[in-house]
């Protein structure tokens, strides 16, 4: 959980230009799954292991998604960053789900 906890963090500051075919939003799609995944467990140390290792892989991917945005937005202004950020925000259900899960904690 940590590993996903710490990628919706980096991911709210990255964002796409191609909303079409985002690969940032393909990421929030796989941590909205695990995410509920997460909370049916229900603190089962054997289950959050088990999703833990299910979504290895695909963390890693997000991980290296992140990376490469936060490397391509790195000499934007603090204003263009943030209007992409609600671009990608507008554009992903995911992760306007992923929000709103966080905000009911």
């Amino acid at each position: 959980m940590k590993q996903l906890t710490i990628l919706l963090s980096a991911a709210l500051f990255i964002s796409c230009n191609d909303t079409t075919d985002d690969p940032l939003c393909a990421c929030h799609e796989v941590q909205l799954q695990a995410a509920k995944e997460y909370q049916a467990a229900n603190g089962d140390t054997e289950k959050l292991e088990a999703i833990q290792e299910k979504y290895k892989e695909e963390v890693e991917q997000c991980q290296k998604v992140v990376s490469e945005l936060s490397e391509e937005m790195k000499d934007l202004s603090k204003e263009e960053k943030k209007k992409k950020e609600q671009e990608h925000a507008n554009n992903c259900p995911a992760f306007k789900e992923l929000q709103e899960l966080k905000s009911k904690k």
